[in-house]
């Protein structure tokens, strides 16, 4: 996940958010355009992933993968228009350092912004794993498991020691969607759900 506060921040018109030198970067360039590479007998590939724009000051997510012939960018989970980039041969340097944020081993290239939960795999994962990832919160999770919701807002009128909370039990949990078989609602505070504003 990444939440850039620009995208001119980097050196040589890239903003890292992970690097190996001699091996991936992951980034995006000055226009913030996803711009991510794969390095194998000590060359570089082409930039993949100009089809979309990375935006600022809010939370994304971005991922590539590349399985030994094709390398392709994800923002968001969404498989980038046009990725696909073609790069074949063998890892140049396995055990070089990754850096977070900045090309230590080359160049500046820094990120002006945030980065969280970096994940690195030794297989290339696909679109609905890479979704997987994104959803980690609902991660833990199983059929059976008892989950309480709470929403602590009023409205206008009530807004004072309101509420309401809701019992309930997971049935399946699946990508991104978690299903409840069943839930028991109480309101408190108020004469019911009428009297209450925002998202649980």
């Amino acid at each position: 996940w990444i939440r850039p506060t620009d995208c001119a921040h980097g050196a040589s018109g890239h903003n890292t958010v992970v690097a190996q030198e001699n091996g991936l970067l992951l980034a995006f360039n000055n226009s913030c355009q996803v711009a991510n590479y794969v390095s194998t007998g000590g060359t570089w590939s082409a930039a993949d992933g100009a089809g979309a724009t990375v935006p600022t000051n809010q939370w994304s997510h971005l991922a590539m993968t590349w399985d030994g012939s094709t390398l392709r960018s994800y923002l968001n989970g969404n498989l980038i228009s046009g990725s696909g980039t073609s790069k074949t041969g063998s890892w140049t340097n396995s055990a070089n350092n990754y850096y977070l944020g900045s090309r230590i081993d080359c160049c500046d290239q820094t990120l002006n912004g945030l980065i969280d939960d970096v994940r690195i795999y030794n297989y290339a994962r696909d679109a609905n794993q890479i979704t997987d990832d994104m959803f980690s919160w609902q991660a833990g999770l199983a059929a059976g498991d008892d989950v309480v919701l709470m929403n602590l807002q009023g409205d206008s009128t009530n807004y004072t020691s309101v509420g309401a909370y809701e019992f309930l039990k997971v049935q399946s949990v699946s990508l991104n969607t978690v299903t409840f078989s069943s839930n028991i609602l109480k309101t408190y505070g108020v004469a019911g759900n009428s009297n209450l504003t925002g998202q649980k």
